[in-house]
Protein backbone atom coordinates (compact mmCIF):
# COMPACT_ATOMS: atom_id res chain seq x y z
CA UNK A 1 0.00 0.00 0.00
CA UNK A 2 3.13 2.41 0.74
CA UNK A 3 4.65 1.84 -2.69
CA UNK A 4 1.40 2.57 -4.52
CA UNK A 5 1.63 6.02 -2.73
CA UNK A 6 4.78 6.49 -4.62
CA UNK A 7 3.90 5.72 -8.41
CA UNK A 8 3.70 8.23 -10.92
CA UNK A 9 0.08 10.49 -11.16
CA UNK A 10 -0.45 8.16 -7.42
CA UNK A 11 -2.59 10.89 -5.16
CA UNK A 12 -2.37 10.54 -1.64
CA UNK A 13 -6.28 9.99 -1.09
CA UNK A 14 -5.45 6.87 -3.30
CA UNK A 15 -6.53 8.45 -6.46
CA UNK A 16 -4.81 8.60 -10.18
CA UNK A 17 -4.77 11.95 -11.21
CA UNK A 18 -7.59 13.45 -13.56
CA UNK A 19 -8.69 9.46 -13.55
CA UNK A 20 -10.22 8.55 -10.14
CA UNK A 21 -10.02 5.67 -8.15
CA UNK A 22 -7.58 2.82 -9.91
CA UNK A 23 -9.14 -0.67 -10.03
CA UNK A 24 -5.78 -3.11 -8.83
CA UNK A 25 -5.09 -6.00 -10.65
CA UNK A 26 -2.19 -8.14 -8.73
CA UNK A 27 -0.55 -11.32 -11.20
CA UNK A 28 -4.01 -10.74 -13.75
CA UNK A 29 -6.17 -11.46 -10.71
CA UNK A 30 -8.94 -8.34 -9.34
CA UNK A 31 -8.74 -6.99 -6.28
CA UNK A 32 -12.07 -6.54 -4.78
CA UNK A 33 -10.76 -6.35 -0.74
CA UNK A 34 -8.45 -3.48 -0.49
CA UNK A 35 -6.78 -5.81 2.84
CA UNK A 36 -5.12 -7.70 0.06
CA UNK A 37 -2.38 -5.49 -0.14
CA UNK A 38 -1.32 -5.02 3.18
CA UNK A 39 -0.64 -8.90 2.99
CA UNK A 40 2.07 -7.61 -0.13
CA UNK A 41 5.65 -7.17 0.77
CA UNK A 42 7.02 -4.10 -1.71
CA UNK A 43 9.91 -6.26 -2.51
CA UNK A 44 7.55 -8.94 -3.70
CA UNK A 45 6.31 -6.94 -6.00
CA UNK A 46 8.45 -7.08 -9.48
CA UNK A 47 6.15 -4.58 -11.75
CA UNK A 48 3.64 -1.84 -11.60
CA UNK A 49 2.07 -0.75 -14.43
CA UNK A 50 -0.84 2.26 -14.40
CA UNK A 51 -3.35 2.42 -17.35
CA UNK A 52 -4.78 5.86 -17.78
CA UNK A 53 -6.96 5.08 -20.57
CA UNK A 54 -8.36 1.70 -20.15
CA UNK A 55 -10.12 -0.56 -22.87
CA UNK A 56 -13.46 -1.94 -22.89
CA UNK A 57 -12.38 -5.34 -20.93
CA UNK A 58 -12.49 -3.19 -17.53
CA UNK A 59 -16.00 -1.92 -18.07
CA UNK A 60 -17.51 1.54 -18.47
CA UNK A 61 -17.24 3.00 -15.25
CA UNK A 62 -13.23 2.27 -15.05
CA UNK A 63 -11.26 5.03 -15.68
CA UNK A 64 -7.82 3.97 -14.41
CA UNK A 65 -6.36 0.26 -13.46
CA UNK A 66 -2.90 -0.42 -11.56
CA UNK A 67 -1.44 -3.71 -12.41
CA UNK A 68 0.88 -5.51 -10.13
CA UNK A 69 3.21 -8.65 -10.77
CA UNK A 70 4.62 -10.39 -8.25
CA UNK A 71 8.13 -11.73 -8.40
CA UNK A 72 8.12 -15.63 -9.32
CA UNK A 73 8.64 -17.67 -6.16
CA UNK A 74 11.30 -20.21 -6.64
CA UNK A 75 11.81 -23.74 -5.56
CA UNK A 76 9.26 -25.67 -3.31
CA UNK A 77 8.56 -26.78 -0.13
CA UNK A 78 7.13 -24.69 2.86
CA UNK A 79 8.26 -20.91 3.60
CA UNK A 80 6.45 -18.01 5.29
CA UNK A 81 7.04 -14.71 6.83
CA UNK A 82 5.43 -12.86 9.69
CA UNK A 83 5.34 -8.69 9.82
CA UNK A 84 4.77 -6.93 12.65
CA UNK A 85 3.84 -2.68 12.51
CA UNK A 86 3.42 -0.17 15.49
CA UNK A 87 2.11 3.17 14.83
CA UNK A 88 2.02 5.90 17.35
CA UNK A 89 0.57 9.57 17.04
CA UNK A 90 -1.51 10.82 19.73
CA UNK A 91 -3.06 7.23 19.65
CA UNK A 92 -1.68 4.13 18.63
CA UNK A 93 -2.45 1.28 16.18
CA UNK A 94 -0.90 -2.43 15.65
CA UNK A 95 -0.96 -4.79 13.19
CA UNK A 96 0.60 -8.09 12.39
CA UNK A 97 0.70 -10.84 9.23
CA UNK A 98 1.75 -13.98 9.43
CA UNK A 99 1.75 -16.26 6.00
CA UNK A 100 2.61 -19.71 5.44
CA UNK A 101 2.85 -21.12 2.08
CA UNK A 102 3.46 -24.49 1.00
CA UNK A 103 4.88 -25.24 -3.03
CA UNK A 104 4.82 -28.56 -5.11
CA UNK A 105 7.58 -28.80 -7.85
CA UNK A 106 4.86 -28.52 -10.09
CA UNK A 107 4.11 -24.41 -9.16
CA UNK A 108 1.16 -25.15 -6.86
CA UNK A 109 0.34 -23.61 -3.86
CA UNK A 110 -1.19 -23.96 -0.81
CA UNK A 111 -1.37 -21.25 1.82
CA UNK A 112 -2.73 -19.45 4.24
CA UNK A 113 -2.29 -16.47 5.94
CA UNK A 114 -3.73 -14.35 9.39
CA UNK A 115 -4.03 -10.72 9.52
CA UNK A 116 -4.88 -8.87 12.85
CA UNK A 117 -5.04 -5.33 13.73
CA UNK A 118 -6.03 -3.08 16.23
CA UNK A 119 -6.92 0.40 14.94
CA UNK A 120 -7.66 3.84 16.77
CA UNK A 121 -7.93 6.89 15.46
CA UNK A 122 -8.51 10.51 16.89
CA UNK A 123 -9.48 13.52 15.12
CA UNK A 124 -10.62 17.10 15.76
CA UNK A 125 -12.58 19.19 13.53
CA UNK A 126 -14.00 23.02 13.71
CA UNK A 127 -15.89 24.96 11.67
CA UNK A 128 -16.79 28.48 11.49
CA UNK A 129 -18.95 30.13 9.34
CA UNK A 130 -20.36 33.84 8.94
CA UNK A 131 -23.22 35.02 6.65
CA UNK A 132 -23.42 38.72 6.21
CA UNK A 133 -27.37 39.98 5.96
CA UNK A 134 -29.82 42.67 7.71
CA UNK A 135 -27.77 41.11 10.62
CA UNK A 136 -24.43 39.38 11.21
CA UNK A 137 -25.14 35.55 12.10
CA UNK A 138 -22.08 33.29 13.29
CA UNK A 139 -21.99 29.77 13.25
CA UNK A 140 -19.19 27.77 15.02
CA UNK A 141 -18.26 24.13 15.94
CA UNK A 142 -15.57 22.19 17.30
CA UNK A 143 -16.26 18.30 17.83
CA UNK A 144 -14.08 15.35 18.51
CA UNK A 145 -13.47 11.72 17.23
CA UNK A 146 -12.57 8.80 18.60
CA UNK A 147 -12.97 5.36 17.13
CA UNK A 148 -11.46 1.82 17.82
CA UNK A 149 -12.01 -1.42 16.58
CA UNK A 150 -10.03 -4.92 16.30
CA UNK A 151 -10.16 -6.99 13.49
CA UNK A 152 -8.55 -10.31 11.92
CA UNK A 153 -8.86 -11.50 8.21
CA UNK A 154 -7.75 -15.37 7.60
CA UNK A 155 -7.28 -17.23 4.31
CA UNK A 156 -6.76 -20.44 3.13
CA UNK A 157 -6.49 -21.13 -0.63
CA UNK A 158 -4.56 -22.54 -3.38
CA UNK A 159 -2.66 -21.49 -6.30
CA UNK A 160 -1.79 -23.01 -9.66
CA UNK A 161 0.42 -21.01 -11.66
CA UNK A 162 0.28 -23.78 -14.46
CA UNK A 163 2.90 -21.92 -17.02
CA UNK A 164 3.27 -18.21 -18.10
CA UNK A 165 -0.53 -18.26 -19.99
CA UNK A 166 -2.77 -20.06 -17.69
CA UNK A 167 -3.12 -19.67 -14.07
CA UNK A 168 -6.04 -20.86 -11.37
CA UNK A 169 -7.06 -20.14 -7.60
CA UNK A 170 -9.62 -20.43 -4.97
CA UNK A 171 -9.58 -18.51 -1.87
CA UNK A 172 -11.65 -18.60 1.15
CA UNK A 173 -11.26 -15.61 3.30
CA UNK A 174 -13.36 -15.34 6.93
CA UNK A 175 -13.26 -11.58 8.73
CA UNK A 176 -14.52 -10.32 11.75
CA UNK A 177 -13.96 -7.90 14.44
CA UNK A 178 -12.34 -8.69 17.75
CA UNK A 179 -14.89 -7.46 20.69
CA UNK A 180 -17.20 -4.53 19.72
CA UNK A 181 -15.77 -1.73 17.55
CA UNK A 182 -16.80 1.94 18.73
CA UNK A 183 -16.72 5.26 16.88
CA UNK A 184 -18.00 8.08 19.40
CA UNK A 185 -18.07 11.68 18.30
CA UNK A 186 -18.23 15.05 20.75
CA UNK A 187 -19.17 18.35 20.06
CA UNK A 188 -20.25 22.08 21.08
CA UNK A 189 -22.74 24.30 18.66
CA UNK A 190 -23.15 28.15 18.71
CA UNK A 191 -24.63 30.09 16.97
CA UNK A 192 -24.98 33.95 17.30
CA UNK A 193 -26.87 36.96 16.04
CA UNK A 194 -24.77 40.43 16.05
CA UNK A 195 -22.38 38.60 18.45
CA UNK A 196 -25.04 37.66 21.17
CA UNK A 197 -25.88 34.18 21.44
CA UNK A 198 -29.20 32.87 20.11
CA UNK A 199 -28.41 29.01 20.77
CA UNK A 200 -25.93 26.30 21.81
CA UNK A 201 -26.25 23.14 22.41
CA UNK A 202 -23.67 19.70 23.07
CA UNK A 203 -24.19 16.56 21.30
CA UNK A 204 -22.69 13.08 21.50
CA UNK A 205 -23.25 10.25 18.90
CA UNK A 206 -21.70 7.06 19.74
CA UNK A 207 -21.76 3.92 17.28
CA UNK A 208 -21.23 0.32 18.58
CA UNK A 209 -21.02 -2.37 16.07
CA UNK A 210 -20.81 -5.84 17.54
CA UNK A 211 -19.05 -8.42 15.87
CA UNK A 212 -20.42 -10.73 13.01
CA UNK A 213 -18.09 -12.93 10.90
CA UNK A 214 -18.32 -12.28 7.44
CA UNK A 215 -17.16 -15.54 5.16
CA UNK A 216 -16.07 -14.46 1.29
CA UNK A 217 -14.76 -16.99 -1.67
CA UNK A 218 -12.90 -15.82 -4.73
CA UNK A 219 -12.22 -17.93 -8.02
CA UNK A 220 -10.48 -17.09 -10.86
CA UNK A 221 -8.55 -18.11 -14.30
CA UNK A 222 -6.65 -16.46 -16.05
CA UNK A 223 -5.33 -17.79 -19.67
CA UNK A 224 -4.39 -17.29 -23.42
CA UNK A 225 -5.50 -19.57 -26.14
CA UNK A 226 -3.88 -18.19 -29.17
CA UNK A 227 -4.47 -14.36 -29.56
CA UNK A 228 -8.07 -14.81 -27.22
CA UNK A 229 -6.98 -13.49 -23.50
CA UNK A 230 -9.39 -15.68 -20.98
CA UNK A 231 -10.28 -13.86 -17.49
CA UNK A 232 -12.67 -15.00 -15.33
CA UNK A 233 -13.17 -13.79 -10.86
CA UNK A 234 -15.95 -14.50 -9.32
CA UNK A 235 -16.75 -14.15 -5.61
Amino acid sequence: TEMLSHLPLMMADGTIAGHGTPEIYINNKKVRDASELDRYRADEILSAEIITNPGPEYGQDVKSVIRLKTVKKQGDGLSGNINAAHKQSKVTSDDINVNLNYRLKNGMDFFTRGHVSDWTNYSTSTNNVRMMTSNTWEYNSSSINRSHYSIYYADLGWNWQINDKHSVGITYTAMNFIGNSKDKTEGDQFVTKDGELVDEFHAISELITKPRIKHMINAYYVGQVGEWGLDFSAD
